[in-house]
Parts: structure tokens; C-alpha cells; sequence
């Protein structure tokens, strides 16, 4: 037995918790959605266009590409609440991925901390099972819910932008003409 598993007991999330849980998930991806209306409004580009280039970015990626935008635009206040803005987000970020793709696998018996299965692996030429955990408390968790929805505040207020559910002003693009996506389609099947 692992020294992990001596140190893990059974835990069964509460309604409560599955619900920061949630927010934390929920919160991030709107983060990350005004990340990229951030960007898109740096690179003066309509949304729809931005989606198309950049929708399968990570927030990280996002976060460094505005980055630069921020810091060529030579707007000190800017960079300077941009940069404030990255360290409250690293925290959320390292949790976001770790509470939306980790597994629970239980709670740590001393210091009362919710455990997440974040990677396992089978490592042929160390011939064992080998994984790597992640815990957090319920107050962390709780913590980083709230401070998540501050930054949500922030980047609207920082960059004047406003998530499509706030607002009716975007336009998404059209679809292709039929006859260019038959185009595509007769074109794929022939190789």
C-alpha cells in the first residue's frame, strides 16, 4: 500500500461543496471567456473572428498573448492592474484544472484536506503505478470561489467587456454557403 493510500480516508463530497466546486468550474470558464474578449478587443478584432482563431487556446495562452498586447500598448495603469490581475488568477487556475479534472479519491486523515487524483500512469521501466494528487480544504476551495468572482469583476471593469450573456451586441458569424461546405465535404471524401 502507498503511503497516499494509508493517508486517505473515504469522503463523500456535501451538496455544499460540490457546489463551490461547481462555481470554481463555472467562474473559470467565464474567466476565461472574458480573457478572450480582452484579447479580442486588444487586437481590435470582432469576437467572432477571435473565437475562430483562438477558441481552442488555453487561458494561459490567452493570459500571455494579451499579455504582450498589454505591455506594448505602453498604458502603465494598464500593466500594472494586468499584472495584478495574473497573480489573483494563478491560484484559480491551478485549482480550475485540478477540481475540473481531478478525481476524488478521498480525504487526507490529519489535515482534514479533500484529495484529487489529478494524473496516474503505469511507468513500464520503473515497473510500478505511479500518480500525483492534489488537496485542497473546504476553506481553500471556499476562498478561491469567492476571490474567482472578484477577478470576473475586475477583468470587466480593467478592459470594458461584457460576457454574452450580459449582452445582445455581438453577432456571430454566418455559416459558409452550402455549396462551399459541399465543396469541402466532396473534396475530403475523394482523398
Amino acid at each position: 500500500m502507498s503511503d497516499l493510500a494509508k493517508n486517505v480516508v473515504p469522503y463523500s463530497p456535501s451538496r455544499r461543496v460540490r457546489a463551490v466546486i461547481g462555481d470554481i468550474v463555472m467562474t473559470g470558464a467565464e474567466i476565461d471567456h472574458l480573457i478572450s474578449l480582452a484579447l479580442f478587443k486588444m487586437l481590435k478584432i470582432d469576437f467572432s473572428i477571435g473565437f475562430v482563431l483562438f477558441d481552442r487556446a488555453t487561458m494561459g495562452t490567452k493570459l500571455a498573448k494579451l499579455k504582450y498586447f498589454v505591455e506594448v500598448s505602453n498604458d502603465e495603469t494598464l500593466v500594472k492592474k494586468f499584472d495584478n490581475l495574473c497573480k489573483a488568477l494563478q491560484p484559480l487556475m491551478k485549482m480550475r484544472n485540478t477540481v475540473a479534472h481531478g478525481h476524488i479519491v478521498g480525504k487526507t486523515k490529519f489535515g482534514n484536506e479533500i484529495l484529487f487524483l489529478v494524473t496516474a500512469d503505469y511507468t513500464d521501466h520503473l515497473g510500478e503505478f505511479v500518480s500525483t494528487a492534489i488537496s485542497f480544504t473546504e476553506e481553500q476551495l471556499t476562498l478561491i470561489s469567492n476571490n474567482s468572482k472578484a477577478c470576473v469583476e475586475e477583468i470587466k471593469r480593467v478592459f470594458d467587456v461584457k460576457p454574452l450573456h450580459e449582452t445582445t451586441s455581438y453577432k456571430l458569424l454566418p455559416d459558409p454557403p452550402k455549396s462551399l461546405k459541399a465543396q469541402r465535404k466532396n473534396n475530403r471524401s475523394k482523398h
